[in-house]
């Protein structure tokens, strides 16, 4: 059961990293982005943010769900 907590707060982890490293990308592209830019790249910056979220709320589910 102590596995759980750990690859609950693991995933969790990995949520927050994605989320962060998709704001951090997002601020870079608000400043240098272009005429170049592509313009699905709105598209792949709100993936990527579904997929943190949803990476949290697995950990938050791992934790509870699975530790009863």
């Amino acid at each position: 059961m102590k596995m759980m907590y750990v690859v609950g707060v693991v995933l969790m982890l990995i949520g927050v990293y994605q989320i962060y490293n998709t704001r951090s990308y997002f601020i870079n592209l608000k400043t240098n982005g272009g005429k170049s830019t592509s313009p699905f790249i709105a598209y792949a910056l709100y993936t990527s943010l579904v997929i943190g979220g949803f990476l949290i709320f697995i950990g938050f589910g791992t934790i509870f769900f699975f530790n009863w």
